[in-house]
């Protein structure tokens, strides 16, 4: 299925004011919001940057704002 992801996004160097971007995705319904982002950053966009960790959701460092 195909999925929309709308992201801020900023870099001070060339923008004056965060900004939105959307990607589009496909993923399997099984798949997690963190296998969206690693298609976003592998194929379409490599500047994309974000924490991680585990990726297993159990040390909790993998904590997004979603919505």
């Amino acid at each position: 299925m195909e999925i929309t992801f709308r992201i801020q996004r900023y870099d001070p160097e060339r923008d004056t004011a965060p900004h939105y971007r959307e990607y589009r995705v496909e993923l399997e319904p099984n798949d997690r919001v963190l296998d969206g982002l690693n298609a976003i950053k592998w194929y379409q966009d490599g500047t994309l940057t974000y924490r991680r960790s585990c990726a297993h959701g159990v040390c909790g460092s993998d904590a997004m704002r979603i919505n």
